[in-house]
């Protein structure tokens, strides 16, 4: 495991890297960026074949801004986010259901980590926290991230109070859309964010 910021920004890097690869079997794209354009503004040419390389670029780019990136550089390293809102943006046209809805809460959190002069949008981050449901995303992962993400930014108490309650109340091998290991990993981060309610509000 990586724990050097040197060392993610390495691994992050070489996951775009292994992803645009992926990409370029994709024949309009390829040529697209052997003429020059950046793959973020190539997007265009890619389909529904191509949803899981478009996945795992815009999961590295914000992996990358996240753990790579030094907090007193993010400000001005926003684009890194951006570029990976394209991809999922595209991916979203070509797929809308792609892994379960995983892509649209992709969506709801980038809504809500770029500022709002760049693009941040406190509601359409919860419109895709509804629609990730909507399309089959497990609401155990869904409301966990709505709370921690979504009602700590609103510094909205009861919309905190309200989600990691039902997260904590559900049978854990209910639906069973993700492995029983990670509904217990939410309950137990959800129970710590309740323990923790009044210092973060």
């Amino acid at each position: 495991m990586a724990n050097d910021r040197g060392e993610k920004e390495e691994h992050y890097q070489k996951a775009m890297q292994a992803a645009e690869k992926a990409l370029l079997l994709n024949s309009a794209f390829r040529h697209q960026v052997e003429a020059g354009i950046p793959v973020w503004d190539a997007v265009s040419m890619l389909g529904k074949d191509d949803a899981d390389g478009m996945g795992y670029w815009s999961f590295g780019a914000c992996y990358y801004y996240r753990e790579a990136i030094p907090g007193i550089a993010k400000a001005w390293n926003a684009h890194w986010i951006q570029r990976a809102r394209v991809f999922m943006k595209r991916r979203e046209e070509v797929d809308p259901a792609w892994n379960n809805g995983g892509n649209l809460f992709n969506i709801a959190i980038v809504y809500i980590a770029l500022p709002q002069s760049q693009g941040g949008d406190l509601t359409k981050s919860r419109e895709y926290f509804e629609k990730s449901i909507e399309a089959g995303l497990d609401p155990m992962l869904v409301r966990w991230g709505r709370a921690k993400y979504l009602a700590t930014r609103n510094k909205d108490r009861e919309a905190f109070k309200t989600d990691l309650e039902w997260v904590i109340a559900r049978e854990p091998r209910q639906g069973r859309k993700r492995p029983y290991s990670w509904n217990i990993y939410f309950q137990r981060e959800a129970k710590a964010l309740l323990d923790s309610i009044d210092e973060i509000f």
